[in-house]
């Protein structure tokens, strides 16, 4: 992730804590050899006025009691230590903390607690916050549109979120860990965030971050903490011969297991590579060039020529979620660095004299060139 999400956005996360709550009251109750306490007596009494009429959620939590009650004590407990292993967050992004699967779930648990979860997810867009006129949903998106520094998708920075007005369609909120496959954690607002359709829809889907593909568990990125990620270009071939064919090469800085696992899911690099880099590396060289010229800059002088590169590298990292600067800003570090010290640094010198001369009449001569 280029940045986090803010954890102030989180607030009161009331709706999980409520129905946690009661399926462990649930839970508790048969552990013990008891009859579970009745609906309302089950509700927290911070939630209980909010929750009480609820039907729907009534209805959920007598089957799930009915699903407990058929199993052994010993499959109650375990029962209990996957519901709760599935909201182990953030501890369960280190590859290691244990988080059991729904698929881990004894007899028909699993799939009465996807369908409360699943219930309660499509009632954040219904159900207000405690002593707000906001729907949940709602109420959390803006806080987290108005927290973010940039207002791009955090996981790709490619498309900007819209502003929370009543009028504009709602961005996509994703189950960070897949509902179907962690029900649990379905209405926990450290699981979900606000995505945009191409990193929800194309790319991630109902991928599960904690496991690859062959099942085994891997590191991922907290959301809501800052990764500290650097993309560099540096390894990129800039130049094939004389001509501007550029082979991307990108890595990212720290190389940590957390940064693959991004990838892996949001495929960035792919994204980067093909919609970014090769679509526009060429028209941010005419940019800098008219910038450049402007700065009257000598295009005769490759150590000018260097300098200036740095010179934009820097504007570029000034408000480095603009316009993609989070790879323009690498792009001008790697052709400054290719410029002064790579054996294709004349090469550099040469492709960004020609990019000049389609701006404005430089008068080379034959011992400017390289």
């Amino acid at each position: 992730m280029l940045f986090c999400y803010p954890a102030t956005a989180i607030g009161e996360n009331w709706l999980h804590d409520a129905a946690t709550a009661i399926i462990d009251n649930a839970f508790a109750a048969y552990i013990a050899g008891n009859i579970p306490l009745a609906w309302s007596s089950a509700i927290p009494a911070k939630h209980r006025e909010a929750l009480k009429r609820k039907t729907g959620l009534k209805k959920h939590y007598i089957e799930i009691c009915r699903c407990i009650a058929a199993l052994e004590k010993d499959d109650q407990e375990l029962a209990r230590r996957v519901f709760f292993s599935q909201n182990a967050i953030p501890g369960v992004f280190d590859g290691i903390t244990p988080s059991w699967r729904i698929s881990d779930f004894p007899g028909e648990v699993g799939q009465a607690i996807l369908d409360l979860f699943s219930y309660c997810f499509d009632k954040l867009s219904k159900w207000t916050n405690p002593g707000s006129s906001k729907k949940i949903r709602d109420d959390y998106y803006a806080n987290i549109y108005n927290g973010l520094s940039g207002h791009y998708c955090p996981f790709c920075g490619i498309d900007r979120f819209d502003a929370p007005h009543p009028d504009m369609p709602r961005h996509h909120l994703d189950h960070y860990m897949p509902i179907s496959i962690y029900p649990s954690a379905g209405v926990n607002l450290r699981n979900l965030l606000p995505m945009c359709a191409r990193c929800n829809s194309s790319f991630k889907e109902a991928q599960d971050v904690l496991r690859d593909t062959e099942g085994n568990r891997r590191v991922c990125l907290d959301p809501f903490v800052a990764s500290d990620v650097k993309i560099s270009l540096a390894r990129s071939n800039l130049l094939d011969g004389a001509s501007p064919s550029a082979h991307w090469e990108i890595d990212f800085i720290p190389p940590l297991p957390a940064f693959e696992t991004w990838d892996a899911v949001f495929q960035v690099r792919f994204r980067y590579r093909e919609s970014i880099l090769n679509a526009e590396a060429g028209s941010w060289l005419e940019e800098f060039v008219v910038w450049a010229i402007d700065a009257k800059i000598d295009f005769t002088s490759k150590d000018e020529v260097a300098t200036a590169l740095g010179r934009y590298r820097d504007v570029c990292t000034f408000k480095i979620f603009m316009d993609q600067n989070f790879l323009r800003a690498p792009f001008f570090s790697a052709l400054k660095d290719k410029c002064e010290n790579s054996p294709d640094g004349n090469l550099v010198f040469s492709w960004v004299q020609s990019a000049a001369q389609i701006f404005a009449e430089i008068p080379y001569g034959e011992a400017a060139l390289p």
